[in-house]
């Protein structure tokens, strides 16, 4: 174990600030595939005893079938899932449970063996008002959700990403206990052939793509960050072959600026609007290093499209995302040049065989050629003679040619580029796309331009680049972070902020707000990581609570493979979550033996070198008791942990006209309280819709959900079964929320 204690310094304008205020949070979802937060409510118990829906394939003669309907070439979607039609819903399939807080469990569990990862498509998908829908692994180490009415869509339709193994339980929750309310049906299950999450510590979830391919975060990616965002890697069901297959594609901006979210792809990778609808994109799938030694994570996704405009004759497609992907998914909307002017030199950033982002560069210029052998017109490509940095395969079909600008000029279609010969690269020019195909719906001017501006270039754009954002920690300017060991010159008792001798679980730092914020991201300034297994992870947290961390509010899962000594480490959860005052941020770290024995693992964040009479604002967390630092039995100190919480300022949410949540806190009169039954809660006159009531315990454990639909006079609510403590009351209307603290006697 290394012995050395980290210094550096922040010479930063930061100051602390100082003060409590009762603190209301918003999950502001993503509107998207992946999930609006929260956690399965099935226990253990009712997991054992849910029997498995048993599917399973020929799958040599399967397989065979899908790959013999597949297009030879690069032409064509990389296929990794055979898929298995099936009819699964609460009226004919697992067990519907009656949980204490009046709602009703809705719960299947699926066994398609030897599945490398299983895919699930809900044709029929519309949940109603509070519902809630998951799916998870059976240890539940990986989960999907929750799922709620926000992910309702026109198309009636939900596919959602690849979850591992060949064991996938579904759950949905009923909080007025009617599982017949709104429509739920899985129509197919893909079983993955192709392992894409094979082997972790290799390079990308697939290690399938060519060694010549290089990550995006390498030193010749250095100049693409902003346009690597706009690249995403593309889940589609083949309802032909039956399959599902990968592609990639690309965010682009449109002339009005408006935040539209135009993607575009080929059309081998989305020909239709069946298969539009079931599109996943998947945003920063990347590996954080360059070494490609850790996989990326893809849980930043939207889930369907509408078809807008495709061509066979020069292979596009241009869709528009079902929702915009929100600012913690760090979105960007790449430029475009529509000259047809010869670039100098090109770069290209796809997905090859679904790897992470890669990028390849040629240090020459393209040539005008044709593609032969699949119809497509003449002269209507930029033909990549030679790739001197890397190659493309399969899956990056529809990746972004970008010019010598960083502005996009074409989409890959196909080509025989390799690893072995990297030569002969297509891709259709958006200078012949653009209005050379007169219908509206196989040309690009029609929606990149829809007012015929006769814009000739247009620049890239974040489009949430006019928010503002500030960084908010307890690092004062030019202090020193440090690695504070456990005890002097014993290393192996481990850090005060990390893993130690006293088995120390969680540590939080406080954040002080005074204003209506969103929480964006989290940095972390990780000192030291260490790990005995792969699989060994550290969870980071957001709570709120006034002196101590008491309602969980985000909690994420991260690898500790995914750190390195002495780096920050920005951390964005897949909600934002709005705060109206004080929260706390922290981490919960493991170990292999809880009592005793050496610390196989070491994970720590830096904290401010102990200012002996100054300002504490960290927490550790042992044997059930938060402690604050600086009445610390052991080693006393006023400390802050090294991690900085971005807080922005009315986030728009694009292309939907911004509904804003108002908080009503002050407004709610609970009576009694403290009460040893019955409480009754008082509304202000103007609230009359359905209301839902939560009530949280200190860790953050839902204890009772109640739903109102419709309110006159005070409301009821029956406390008389709890244990007397403290909990937390959290009420959601159409366009409000509040939360009220309620002593249980």
């Amino acid at each position: 174990m290394n012995n050395k204690l980290y210094n550096i310094f922040m010479p930063r304008h930061k100051y602390l600030l100082v003060g409590l205020f009762l603190l209301c949070f918003i999950p502001i979802g993503s509107y998207s595939q992946i999930s609006q937060g929260g956690s399965p409510r099935a226990t253990d118990h009712l997991m054992h005893s849910q029997d498995f829906v048993k599917l399973g394939i020929d799958k040599v003669a399967d397989i065979q079938q899908m790959k013999a309907a597949e297009k030879t070439g690069k032409n064509a979607p990389y296929m990794y899932a055979y898929s298995i039609p099936v009819n699964l819903n609460p009226n004919n399939s697992g067990t519907i449970h009656s949980l204490p807080n009046g709602g009703k469990l809705w719960q299947v569990a699926i066994n398609s063996e030897g599945a490398s990862s299983i895919s699930l498509l809900f044709d029929s998908f519309e949940l109603p008002e509070g519902a809630e829908l998951f799916i998870y692994t059976p240890e539940k180490k990986w989960v999907l959700g929750a799922y709620t009415s926000r992910n309702n869509k026109e198309s009636g339709i939900l596919a959602t990403q690849a979850i591992p193994g060949d064991k996938v339980f579904i759950e949905c929750f009923f909080p007025g206990g009617d599982v017949s309310s709104g429509s739920l049906n899985i129509g197919q299950v893909g079983h993955a052939f192709t392992n894409i999450f094979a082997n972790q510590l290799k390079d990308g979830s697939f290690n399938e793509s060519g060694s010549c391919n290089v990550n995006i975060n390498c030193p010749e990616g250095a100049n693409w960050q902003a346009q690597k965002k706009s690249v995403v890697r593309l889940t589609v069901y083949y309802e032909d072959v039956p399959g599902w297959g990968l592609c990639t594609g690309v965010m682009v901006n449109n002339v009005k600026k408006d935040g539209k979210p135009f993607l575009l792809t080929a059309n081998h990778c989305i020909e239709n609007q069946s298969q539009a609808n079931t599109a996943i994109a998947v945003f920063n799938y990347e590996s954080p290093w360059c070494d490609g030694l850790i996989d990326g994570t893809v849980n930043q996704s939207v889930s369907g499209a509408e078809l807008k405009a495709t061509n066979t004759k020069i292979d596009f497609s241009l869709v528009m995302l079902s929702k915009a992907p929100p600012m913690n998914y760090q979105p960007y909307y790449a430029g475009w040049n529509i000259l047809g002017i010869t670039p100098t030199r090109t770069v290209s950033i796809h997905h090859p065989s679904g790897d992470v982002k890669k990028i390849s560069v040629d240090n020459d210029s393209p040539v005008t050629g044709t593609l032969p052998g699949f119809g497509y017109d003449d002269d209507v490509f930029w033909n990549i003679l030679q790739w001197e940095l890397g190659t493309t395969e399969q899956g990056s079909s529809g990746a972004p040619l970008f010019d010598n600008n960083k502005l996009l000029v074409g989409t890959l279609v196909g080509g025989e580029a390799t690893c072995a010969n990297s030569v002969n690269d297509y891709y259709q020019k958006i200078s012949e796309a653009w209005e050379n195909y007169t219908p509206a719906n196989e040309q690009l001017k029609a929606w990149l331009d829809p007012e015929g501006t006769g814009t000739t270039f247009l620049i890239g754009m974040d489009p949430y680049g006019s928010v503002f954002c500030e960084e908010v920690d307890n690092m004062e300017q030019n202090e020193i972070l440090i690695l504070k060991q456990f005890t002097e010159n014993m290393p192996s008792d481990g850090y005060w902020t990390g893993h130690n001798a006293i088995r120390t679980t969680q540590y939080a730092d406080k954040i002080f707000n005074t204003e209506d914020k969103d929480l964006l991201s989290l940095t972390y300034k990780v000192g030291r990581v260490e790990y005995d297994s792969p699989s060994d992870q550290v969870i980071f947290k957001v709570w709120t609570g006034v002196y101590q961390p008491e309602v969980l509010v985000a909690s994420k899962s991260v690898p500790l493979m995914n750190f390195q000594d002495s780096t920050d480490y920005v951390l964005y959860f897949d909600s934002i979550y709005h705060f109206t005052g004080n929260f706390w941020v922290g981490y919960e770290i493991f170990y292999d033996n809880q009592v005793s024995g050496p610390l196989t693992d070491q994970f720590a964040v830096f904290q401010v070198t102990p200012r002996y009479m100054g300002v504490n604002t960290a927490l550790f967390y042992q044997n059930g008791v938060w402690t604050t630092y600086s009445n610390n039995y052991w080693d006393s100190m006023s400390t802050s942990l090294g991690i900085t919480a971005e807080l922005c300022v009315d986030i728009p949410t694009l292309g939907i006209p911004q509904t804003r949540i108002l908080n009503i806190s002050d407004q709610i009169i609970v009576h009694p309280n403290p009460t040893n039954g019955d409480i009754s809660i008082s509304f202000p006159e103007n609230i009359t819709s359905g209301i839902t009531m939560k009530l949280f315990s200190l860790t953050g454990t839902l204890v009772l959900e109640k739903k109102q639909t419709f309110v006159s006079g005070p409301v009821k609510l029956d406390l008389s079964g709890l244990y007397a403590g403290i909990y937390l009351l959290r009420l959601e209307g159409d366009g409000f929320v509040a939360s009220k603290k309620i002593s249980v006697q």
